[in-house]
C-alpha cells in the first residue's frame, strides 16, 4: 500500500499566475507536499500519510488495488475521504480547495 496520498490544490483565480504557481509550491514544499504537476488552474502533489493525517486532522480510506476486468486494466492503491479538507492557514491567501485524488481506473 502506498504511504503517500495524492492531492489537488484549485488555485484561487487572482493566483492563476506563474508568480502564484511558484508561492505556492514553495509553501506546499514547506508542509511536505511535493508538487508533482502544475496547469493554469491547479497543482497536483503527494503527501506521506502521516503529514496528511497531520495537517488535515482526518485519516485517508485506504482504496485497495483492483485487478483487469471486462471493460478496464484495473485501477491502483491509493487513498480516498468523505469530508472536505480545510485549507491549511499558510495556503488560504492562494488555494480555493485541497482535495484527495483517488485512484482511477485504467480504461481499455
Amino acid at each position: 500500500m502506498s504511504s503517500t496520498v495524492n492531492i489537488s490544490m484549485l488555485l484561487r483565480k487572482d493566483c492563476r499566475t506563474p508568480e502564484g504557481i511558484a508561492r505556492v509550491k514553495e509553501i506546499a514544499g514547506s508542509l511536505d507536499i511535493r508538487p508533482t504537476a502544475s496547469g493554469r488552474t491547479s497543482i497536483s502533489g503527494k503527501i506521506p500519510l502521516e503529514s496528511f493525517v497531520k495537517i488535515f486532522q482526518v485519516s485517508p480510506t485506504q482504496v485497495e488495488p483492483r485487478p483487469p476486468g471486462k471493460s478496464d486494466f484495473g485501477s491502483p492503491d491509493g487513498y480516498t475521504v468523505e469530508t472536505e479538507l480545510h485549507v491549511p492557514t499558510q495556503l488560504k491567501a492562494y488555494v480555493e480547495i485541497i482535495s484527495v485524488v483517488s485512484p482511477a481506473a485504467r480504461l481499455r
